[in-house]
């Protein structure tokens, strides 16, 4: 909390004062205390193999061995199918930001990762069905915000149609707590018969770091079918 807060302290210019939140975000924490078969991305952009593309992103978690298609060195364009996570950073979160949020992940978990071959060591189980890949996981961080109470009843009335595997998986908030699922007990992610709930706390960082490790200290490495991406390229011409 004091790296969080003296990072920040003498910026005052609010872009600025995000960006910078975020920087610390990925470089000094998740990059820390997230399993090491996860890559940490901070600004990225998400294509498939179809064609779509994503808005920026604040940060990604990505497969550490997976191709990446750019890499300039402070922006990547990855693939769907090698994104575990996308993170959206706020400084302060809102009903409006929420609500981007909320579009901008949604978009992103509606990416069908189509370039990748089945796993060959078993399926997956994650917001209630079977698949058989890693799905795509969508969270908020927030340095501070509204009430969470207020932020909870806004989630489910933007997710009231959503199926499970499209909701946002969980929001924290460093200074408040964090907003989970429950069912049998917290719920990592969404599924059938689990609920929004609100956590207060101060520990969120221990929290969050409890979340990350549950989710992906079991991540395996897709096998791409990278042809999948060069359909119509024009590779050369056969002679002789």
């Amino acid at each position: 909390m004091i790296d969080f807060d003296d990072s920040t302290a003498q910026i005052e210019h609010r872009g600025s004062k995000g960006r910078a939140r975020e920087g610390l975000l990925v470089k000094e924490f998740l990059e820390k205390y997230t399993p090491t078969l996860v890559q940490v991305v901070h600004d990225g952009e998400i294509v498939t193999s179809t064609g779509e593309t994503s808005s920026q992103c604040d940060v990604l978690l990505v497969d550490r061995h997976a191709p990446v298609w750019l890499d300039s060195g402070d922006y990547q364009i990855l693939p769907i199918e090698s994104v575990y996570a996308v993170i959206e950073v706020k400084s302060r979160l809102d009903i409006r930001e929420l609500r981007d949020a909320h579009k901008k992940i949604r978009t992103i978990k509606s990416f069908e990762k189509s370039a990748i071959t089945p796993d060959p060591l078993g399926v997956w189980q994650i917001h209630g069905r079977e698949t058989d890949y890693f799905p795509t996981i969508g969270m908020i961080f927030a340095y501070d915000s509204i009430d969470l109470a207020t932020l909870r009843t806004e989630l489910e009335k933007l997710q009231r149609d959503d199926p499970d595997w499209l909701k946002i998986d969980s929001v924290w908030v460093l200074k408040k707590g964090a907003i989970v699922y429950w069912g049998d007990g917290v719920e990592p992610t969404p599924t059938l018969n689990a609920r929004p709930i609100c956590i207060s706390s101060a520990n969120t960082l221990l929290m969050i770091t409890m979340h990350l490790n549950i989710l992906f200290q079991r991540v395996r490495t897709p096998i791409f079918q990278l042809e999948k991406y060069l359909e119509g390229v024009h590779m050369g011409t056969i002679s002789g």
